[in-house]
This record gives C-alpha cells, structure tokens and sequence, in this order.
C-alpha cells in the first residue's frame, strides 16, 4: 500500500510516549497476550493469534527510490540516486513471487495493487514478471 498509514497509527502504537511522539489513537488488546493495536482494528485484534508481526524489515537507504525498490523487491538497487527508471532488468516486486509459488487455480487476484498501480511520478515501480 504506496503512501499507507504509519506503523505508530496501526501497529506500534507506543502508548506510554510523549504526545508529541505517538499518534492520536488508543490502544486496544489482542487475541494474543501483551499484543496491543489500534483501536480502530478490532477485526484484526481479535485474529492477532493467527497472525505473525515483522518489525525487523528496514533499509539504510536515504533518498525514496532506491528505497521504495528494495522494499518492494528485497534487492539493493544498482543506484542510490533519485529519479530511478523503470529497467527490463529490474527485480520484480515480492507479490509476483508469492503469486508464483501457489499456481493453484484462485477465483481471487493473489495480489492487489491498492489504491493503484504504484508509481513515482510518472514511472510504473517494478511489477513484472519473475526472474529465475
């Protein structure tokens, strides 16, 4: 989700934070013991038992593109410059992975773009087909 909520909004609320540094949400208790997410995510809360947080993913890159490339695709980018081009030899993004693992027949899209197909300014980010 290109532009989504911040994390301290859903998922890490840190209550016990200054008020200049937390968001405007409350907390509320999950299906899993010592798990709190926002309050405006009750569906989710009560399926948090199901569900697995990854709070490890991260880059050190500083301008937007290369990293929103290698959030997408989970490979450095050649450049760390702004102003990418999309490239035939760019990496696919991660949902075209997972989409390939399972080819069993779906009535569903295995993955959607939302709220668009991503793009920074006019270029299309990497979607593609995978590479071997």
């Amino acid at each position: 989700m290109d532009g989504g909520p911040s994390h301290i909004d859903l998922f890490d609320l840190k209550p016990n934070a200054p008020a200049e540094i937390r968001g405007p949400f409350q907390s509320i208790s999950t299906s899993l013991t010592g798990v709190r997410i926002c309050e405006h995510l009750p569906a989710v809360a009560r399926q948090m038992h199901h569900l697995v947080q990854v709070r490890s993913v991260r880059h050190a890159e500083t301008v937007h593109d290369p990293a929103v490339y290698q959030m997408l695709t989970g490979r450095k980018h050649s450049s760390s410059g702004g102003n990418l081009k999309v490239q035939p030899d760019d990496f696919s993004q991660m949902a075209t992975a997972f989409g390939r693992i399972d080819r069993r027949p779906a009535v569903m899209p295995r993955n959607i773009e939302w709220p668009e197909t991503m793009r920074m300014e006019a270029r299309i980010l990497p979607l593609g087909t995978l590479k071997e």
